[in-house]
């Protein structure tokens, strides 16, 4: 069993604003940066062997705050990037309906399936997700791994674990900046520490 800590990157500007990130690469804002640092110290006497963070300035840098107390290499992984929202970013979340209805309905009803335009469905983030996270915690047995990556990456790796629909995802979305503490093999149920 990895040990793993799962860690959503601090706030941004547009997750106050309420825009559709995704692969925007948009920074950390002043009480993100706050939070990274908050985070950092509630992680300082962990034994870390190892930290991935996706490779989106955000991510990264909050696992660069956490990592001031541990000093090792971040391994950057494009697959524990946000969802890729094609021509929804940068887009409020209230008006993504009006401008794109036919699109956003088929979203609300089957995101699993719907893949918006430009970008991935809800079902192809999950399965890139599941698939990077079980790599490395299959790599890393009986170690123990800091991972930065983002809300719904998270969310739906989460339903992934739970056994939960992924049309469920936007109700495991965890906070800014928070660690969730894991023991996952790779493959099986998790169990939580």
């Amino acid at each position: 069993m990895a040990k793993m800590v799962f860690v959503r990157h601090g706030q941004t500007d547009w997750n106050i604003q309420g825009r559709w990130q995704g692969h925007s690469d948009i920074p950390l804002n002043g009480e993100g940066i706050n939070q990274t640092e908050t985070v950092a110290e509630m992680l300082r006497n962990e034994n870390i062997d190892y930290i991935y963070s996706s490779d989106l300035t955000r991510a990264l840098q909050t696992a660069r705050n956490i990592n001031q107390y541990h000093q090792k290499e971040i391994i950057e992984d494009p697959r524990l990037r946000e969802q890729n929202l094609g021509r929804w970013e940068g887009i409020f979340h209230r008006e993504i309906s009006s401008i794109y209805p036919e699109e956003w309905e088929r979203f609300l009803a089957d995101p699993e399936n719907t893949e918006i335009s430009g970008g991935e469905s809800t079902g192809q983030l999950s399965s890139r997700i599941v698939t990077a996270l079980s790599e490395i915690a299959k790599r890393h047995p009986n170690e123990s791994v800091i991972v930065v990556a983002h809300g719904l990456a998270l969310a739906v790796f989460f339903c992934y674990l739970e056994r939960i629909p992924i049309r469920d995802a936007y109700k495991k979305v965890p906070e800014n900046a928070k660690p969730i503490f894991l023991e996952w093999d790779g493959e099986g149920p998790i169990t939580q520490t």
